[in-house]
């Protein structure tokens, strides 16, 4: 359950009493778009239906695909159909070129083979391009084959002729290959004189034994997207192989097919057993392969593995399952001695360090939370010395960019006076940091890997996105779009605003008024809430998310609160929920209402919560825990137990169920069922394959057995995300007819 965000609320300005307030715009919080003057304008509603099927407000930035690898340019693509091609921009001047087309690669497969569809990993579908040899080769899937264009010498190879959907396609350095796996099993690609030819490297897989293959959770959990590693001379195969035959099957249904079906899905729910990892190392050619020695046993994870540069040892990240420490360890590719090179440890849960940055003098970059802050290390290789970049008492986000010939490192940091994120420069040598961007709004960036230019999109809750190309140093050499048209301007929502809610701990919020608020009449609330470790609601940052302005917009106010558990006030404020989740979530939601309820808007009779995925866990404890709070609730896709939530995820923050039932029994929604008093509404797909509907049966058999009334709304066919405009529309228009059905629209 890695942290989503939700659509962001806008909100309302004029706080008083218990609020400090910080107004994100100029004239206390009036909306850029709003007309000079604050003459009205007749705006059309925002709806469920405009919100589904409308045309966005917003418009979005330049469709950079990729950067190219050595350059600063990226490409994009550009026409359609048979005209699809990319084409590489200079990021300083926006001149383009065309590179190659799906016209110049359609011929390489026969017309009589079938389109073979090409899988992706986790949650991302495959890859529309790859790149090799330092930019001077794309890779590209064709008919679900695999084709290597050379843009230097203008030829084209096809590198696959699969019979089974192939993943995890990853190029050789050179080019000239691709690794990729098939049917649980590692095989090697490359053109041939007589076409593609095929070699397989492991012999030993299928559905329960998988080699270079990710399961469910790998990605879900710890963010991996790759199983496979060249050596930097293409010689050799570093693979992650997961064991998974004492993973138990779980049964997602499918009531739609005449007689029902089934599918078997492994999933290692809490206190289950996991899949056994192992990496290994094999030839490209020929050979057998090695395991490497972890020297940690078998109840291991293993986030991520990387070759050194010089290819005499792979670095792999071994953390043991119960995820209290987590070491970087130094293998010899030939099965030989192991070395500890990085260790970081926490009682509470530990984060994993970033994959390394390899410099030219054989040192990496490593981002870590060692110390309760993420921070950037310089880290020699050969004794794992460590030495800090950036400075204790805030984090560093992820690193952005590496220019050695300037001795610069670039990264993400955020502002926490203001709730803006920005771009930052440090030295290799560590030192002060500077920060390249301007204040006044919130900046992401995405840097070429020269790390000389980025690409700047710089946006505040009341203001979309403007995009920019920068010179690293934050020098603007163009503009390239505005996200802010017509159709947003004519919306004329009124401007949100970011408050602080004094009191202990104090908690940070978003607050969307409704187009015609009154402050002197009553207005219903709705919390709007995801909560759970390293999320983040509230930023100044625009997020074009609309279901908040639709509840606005039928005359609810809409509130969200980053709480205890919440990322970006370091690990003591994120580990408050260790061992007891949704516990100080909801009192923290508590406190809001409590804090908010001193306004003379604020209706206390008329307040719901509603959540998905966590946020549904989120609203459903709520509902149960607080229910003299909340007189409505409604949870889409909730975990209702976490003991039917995955191992990863669940044991990090809550230990094993069968050492800590007290904690799980407190921790799970089914057990307050029993104090529901309000109107809940839970909703659920019956395919979702994250947190399985599973879950809301359990929540029905505990309000049923408390004889406590309630709403379901169930999608047959539909996952996690509940897929499809249909569904979307569905959905969010049951969860707003729930609230104008319990809480009573607009104000008394």
């Amino acid at each position: 359950m890695r942290p989503t965000r939700r659509p962001t609320s806008l909100g309302f300005t004029g706080l008083l009493g218990l609020l400090v307030v910080a107004a994100v715009a100029a004239g206390q919080g009036r909306s850029l778009a709003d007309p000079p003057g604050g003459a009205a304008v007749a705006a059309p509603p925002i709806t469920v239906d405009a919100m589904v099927d409308g045309p966005p407000l917003t418009g979005g930035g330049p469709p950079i695909a990729s950067w190219r690898p050595g350059r600063d340019a990226w490409v994009e693509w550009r026409g359609g159909g048979a005209e699809r091609a990319l084409f590489e921009v200079d990021a300083a001047t926006g001149a383009a070129t065309r590179l190659v087309g799906d016209a110049d690669v359609a011929g390489v497969r026969g017309a009589d083979e079938a389109q073979m569809p090409m899988r992706g990993i986790g949650r991302t579908g495959p890859p529309s391009h790859l790149w090799a040899r330092d930019g001077e080769v794309v890779v590209l899937p064709v008919g679900g084959d695999v084709v290597a264009v050379d843009l230097v010498r203008g030829t084209r190879a096809r590198l696959t002729r699969t019979r089974s959907p192939i993943t995890d396609v990853v190029p050789s350095p050179a080019g000239d290959a691709v690794a990729f796996s098939r049917d649980g099993e590692l095989w090697v690609g490359r053109a041939g004189p007589d076409g593609p030819v095929e070699t397989r490297r492991t012999f030993d897989g299928g559905d329960d034994l998988l080699n270079a293959t990710l399961d469910w959770v790998y990605p879900e959990e710890l963010d991996v997207t790759s199983a496979i590693q060249w050596s930097p001379d293409g010689a050799r195969l570093a693979f992650l192989r997961l064991d998974e035959r004492r993973v138990p099957k779980v049964a997602v249904g499918d009531p739609m097919p005449l007689h029902g079906a089934t599918t078997l899905q492994r999933y290692p729910k809490a206190g289950d057993p996991n899949p056994v990892p192992s990496v290994c190392v094999v030839g490209c050619d020929t050979g057998a392969p090695t395991p490497l020695a972890l020297g940690r046993g078998d109840e291991v994870y293993v986030p991520w593995f990387r070759w050194t540069p010089d290819g005499r040892h792979v670095l792999v990240a071994v953390m043991p399952r119960d995820q209290k420490s987590v070491e970087v360890v130094r293998c010899d590719p030939s099965g030989g001695a192991t070395t500890v090179l990085w260790r970081d440890e926490d009682p509470r849960w530990v984060d994993v360090p970033d994959p390394p940055r390899f410099l030219a003098d054989g040192t990496a970059i490593v981002r870590s939370r060692r110390g309760g802050w993420w921070r950037l290390w310089r880290v020699r290789l050969d004794d794992g010395t460590a030495t800090p970049l950036t400075p204790d008492g805030e984090d560093a986000g992820r690193m952005l960019a590496v220019d050695e010939r300037a001795g610069a490192v670039f990264y993400a940091a955020e502002r926490r006076a203001t709730l803006r994120a920005a771009v930052a420069r440090t030295t290799l040598a560590g030192g002060p940091v500077t920060l390249v961007t301007d204040g006044e709004a919130s900046h992401t960036a995405s840097f070429a890997s020269t790390g000389r230019v980025f690409l700047d999109d710089a946006s505040r809750l009341d203001r979309p996105s403007r995009h920019s190309v920068r010179r690293a140093d934050g020098t603007v050499l163009r503009e390239v779009g505005d996200a802010t048209t017509p159709a947003w301007t004519a919306a004329a929502l009124p401007a949100p605003t970011l408050v602080r809610l004094a009191g202990e701990p104090e908690l940070v919020a978003t607050v969307r008024r409704p187009r015609a608020f009154d402050p002197a009449r009553r207005w219903p609330v709705v919390f709007h809430v995801y909560g759970g470790p390293g999320s983040r609601l509230v930023r100044d940052a625009f997020d074009g998310g609309l279901f908040d302005a639709v509840l606005a917009e039928a005359g609810f106010v809409v509130v969200r609160v980053d709480g205890r558990g919440t990322s970006g006030r370091g690990k003591d404020h994120e580990a408050a929920v260790a061992g007891r989740l949704g516990t100080c979530e909801v009192e923290d939601l508590v406190a809001a209402v409590d804090r908010l309820a001193a306004e003379p808007w604020f209706d206390r009779a008329r307040v719901g919560v509603w959540g998905w995925s966590y946020g549904g866990t989120f609203a459903a404890l709520a509902a149960g825990k607080a229910p003299d709070t909340f007189r409505a609730a409604a949870a889409v896709a909730p975990v209702t137990d976490w003991r039917l939530y995955d191992t990863i995820y669940t044991e990090r923050y809550m230990g094993r169920p069968d050492a800590r039932a007290d904690a799980y029994r407190e921790a799970a929604a089914t057990t307050h069922a029993k104090d529901v008093r309000g109107a809940l509404l839970l909703a659920h797909g019956l395919a979702d394959d994250n947190v399985h509907a599973q879950n809301t049966w359990w929540m029905v058999k505990a309000l049923v057995a408390a004889g406590r009334p309630f709403d379901l709304q169930v999608y047959p066919e539909k996952g996690h995300g509940l897929e499809g405009n249909d569904t979307r529309r569905h959905v969010h228009r049951r969860v707003l007819d729930h609230f104008v059905r319990s809480l009573g629209a607009g104000p008394r």
